[in-house]
């Protein structure tokens, strides 16, 4: 009767055994090489930043109770979701605006105590720009659209 005491290696088991550690061998020398290792995985620049309001930005707003067109420019500082600034408009008045952003929605507002009121604004973000609306709390009644840009 002949040996039948094969090696190992040689059955259908053994084979598969080699070639997953040649594999394993080979991926794991790849990546050591390639600096691909988990650290390397995720392409840092393909995660957006968050987004900044901090800047100079150019307003229109329509007032629907006036009937009026306001033009002029917006002053922002961004801390982290803390926003303030100032606000350049027509007469003057209280110039100073604060609020938050989310990274999407930019809420402001400015205290009027002349006229015993508060002006709101709230604007979506969208290709750079915001289009929102405006609208008075208090004795001076006003309400209309706003957008800004660079």
């Amino acid at each position: 009767m002949a040996d039948e005491s094969k090696s190992f290696w040689t059955t259908v088991p053994g084979l598969l055994t080699a070639i997953a550690a040649l594999l394993t061998a080979s991926t794991g020398a790849y990546l050591a090489f390639h600096r691909g290792g988990p650290d390397h995985l995720v392409d840092s620049t393909s995660v957006p930043s968050r987004s900044t309001v901090s800047g100079v930005w150019t307003f229109t707003m329509v007032s629907q109770v006036a009937g009026r067109t306001y033009n002029g420019t917006l002053r922002l500082t961004q801390d982290a979701s803390i926003v303030t600034g100032e606000i350049d408009l027509p007469g003057g008045g209280n110039r100073a605006v604060n609020g938050t952003f989310d990274g999407e929605t930019l809420e402001l507002s400015r205290d009027v105590p002349s006229y015993s009121t508060v002006q709101r604004y709230v604007l979506t973000m969208k290709d750079g720009a915001f289009q929102g609306r405006f609208w008075n709390i208090g004795t001076q009644a006003d309400s209309g659209s706003i957008a800004l840009s660079h």
